[in-house]
């Protein structure tokens, strides 16, 4: 479980990636629920144990200047080495509403490049990239600007829109509360998650009685040890990217063109053909009655 991303999230996931994959597991579950994010190079730390290198990562877009050159702050992220996860070994990645920025341009990555299941919740949709100017007046004072946009690699902002999950699952609020106490207690309680603290937040994971009402982590067990061949697994639940990352602006698009179509379907039909029940006979077609001799 990754909760959020520092200088060495990377290197110590690799670290316990390795080490898992010489006990030879057959699956992976990575937990990036509660994650608000962190260090935009982290993201690609942790993404390059999973791509090809060379895979494109994320790139941010922002307003040209009055001269027309890009924004200062537009940069393009992409792996740079080979990947620790062998190809293959099937990935689910958990997310939920609270799973943020960099948080949601590692799920968004893994998802675009079919590394990776997503399951839970459609995450919280923090895109933004921003520039913190100081003013000279008041004093101690800067503004805050929003200067670009991050993107995925399907080519889309998820800013105010998140990304939806390949299989979406959502947990019951008393389960997710008690679920939310019990991670973040038993993080402040092991004493090696206190050096973690100020360079990145890992810890294991593991499936016990104690987690069933996980409902998340449970079913992604479940996939895992019923379908563990990769390809099987994607060709099952993985989701056409065009689907699960679109701007805010298309979301709404298709949303608008659902109640459209969702109001038609239950308006009544109009059948200028049809007549009323109840209707009087036109009498110029009546037959007349036949007279009883």
């Amino acid at each position: 479980r990754i909760s959020d991303f520092k200088d060495n999230t990377g290197a110590d996931l690799a670290k316990h990636l390795n080490t898992m994959i010489q006990e030879g597991i057959v699956g992976l579950v990575l937990d990036l629920r509660w994650n608000p994010g962190g260090l935009l190079t982290a993201s690609r730390d942790v993404c390059e144990l999973f791509l090809p290198k060379g895979s494109l990562v994320t790139y941010t877009r922002g307003r040209k200047d009055e001269q027309g050159r890009p924004n200062r702050d537009e940069l393009k992220l992409v792996t740079t080495r080979e990947p620790v996860v062998p190809d293959g070994l099937p990935v689910i990645v958990l997310v939920n509403r609270h799973t943020a920025s960099s948080a949601e341009i590692v799920t968004g990555a893994l998802q675009f490049h079919q590394r990776a299941i997503i399951l839970g919740e459609k995450t919280f949709g923090k895109g933004s990239v921003q520039t913190i100017i100081p003013l000279e007046r008041p004093a101690n004072t800067a503004m805050r600007l929003t200067t670009a946009l991050y993107y995925t690699p399907a080519d889309v902002t998820i800013d105010e829109q998140g990304i939806l999950p390949d299989i979406e699952l959502s947990m019951t609020p008393e389960s997710e509360e008690a679920l939310a106490k019990q991670m973040f207690a038993s993080f402040e309680n092991e004493p090696e998650n206190q050096y973690r603290q100020n360079h990145g937040r890992m810890t294991d994971y593991p499936v016990t009685d104690e987690t069933v009402d996980d409902t998340q982590l449970l079913k992604a067990w479940e996939i895992l040890r019923e379908a563990p061949v990769w390809t099987d697994l994607l060709k099952q639940y993985h989701r056409d990217v065009r689907e699960t990352q679109m701007s805010a602006e298309e979301a709404a698009r298709r949303n608008g063109q659902q109640k459209d179509g969702a109001a038609e379907s239950a308006a009544p039909s109009s059948n200028e053909n049809a007549e009323p029940e109840n209707t009087p006979a036109d009498p110029e077609t009546e037959e007349e009655p036949v007279p009883i001799p």
